[in-house]
C-alpha cells in the first residue's frame, strides 16, 4: 500500500489597543501562533498525524506555550458534510509572564487531545460552513484543560477569492490563575481569504 504524506501549517497574529479613563490607547491584546501538522494517510478514512504548535498570548498572561505529540484520525462523509474525529497524545509546557508564576507552571505536563470538525459546502460551492473544536485535558488534573472552537461561513467571491465570517473562542481553565481578567476569550473576525492552485 502507498502511504502518503500530507503537510499542514497555520500562522495567526491579533493585536488591540483600548482607551484608559485618561483617553489614552493600551494594549489590551497581542497573541500569535504558529502550528503544523504532518497526515500519514494510508487508508480511506484513517490517518495517522504528528503536530506541534507554539503560541503567546498577552491577554491570557502566557509568554510562551508549546506543545508536541502525535494522533489519529477518521474522517467521513455524513449527510453531506465531510466530518472528522480526532484523538491525540500532547506534551505541553507554558511559560506565564509573570516571573514569580514560574516554578508553578513551568513544567511539561501530558495532555490528551479530542476533537471534532465538520465542512459543508452549500450553493453549488458559493457558501462553506465550518466548524471546528477541540478540548485538551490534562492527564493526572481533568479540571486543567484547554477547549477552542471556531466556527465560520465563507461567501466565494471568485474562483480564488473568498470572504469569510468566522467567531472564535478559546477557554483556559488556569489563566486567571497566571494574572488574566478571565478564562475565555471570544473573538469575530471578517477574512478576505485568496486560494492558489
Amino acid at each position: 500500500d502507498t502511504v502518503l504524506l500530507d503537510l499542514n501549517g497555520r500562522a495567526a497574529f491579533a493585536y488591540g489597543e483600548s482607551g484608559n479613563k485618561q483617553g489614552e490607547a493600551i494594549m489590551n491584546k497581542r497573541a500569535w501562533e504558529l502550528t503544523t501538522d504532518v497526515n500519514f494517510e494510508a487508508g480511506q478514512a484513517f490517518k495517522g498525524f504528528l503536530l506541534g504548535k507554539i503560541e503567546s498570548a498577552y491577554e491570557k498572561k502566557i509568554d510562551l506555550r508549546y506543545n508536541m505529540g502525535a494522533g489519529g484520525k477518521y474522517e467521513r462523509a455524513f449527510q453531506g458534510m465531510e466530518t472528522e474525529w480526532s484523538f491525540a497524545l500532547l506534551a505541553e509546557k507554558t511559560i506565564p509572564l509573570e516571573e514569580a508564576l514560574f516554578l508553578i507552571e513551568r513544567k511539561m505536563v501530558g495532555k490528551w487531545s479530542a476533537g471534532f470538525a465538520f465542512t459543508k459546502v452549500l450553493r453549488d460551492g458559493r457558501m462553506t460552513i465550518e466548524s471546528d473544536i477541540s478540548v485538551e485535558p490534562e492527564l493526572k488534573n481533568f479540571s486543567s484543560l484547554t477547549l477552542s472552537s471556531r466556527q465560520s461561513v465563507s461567501l466565494q467571491l471568485s474562483q480564488s477569492i473568498a470572504i469569510q465570517f468566522s467567531f472564535v473562542d478559546s477557554y483556559d481553565s488556569e489563566a486567571q490563575a497566571r494574572g488574566a481578567r478571565s478564562n475565555n476569550d471570544g473573538q469575530v473576525f471578517f477574512s478576505l481569504v485568496s486560494t492558489f492552485r
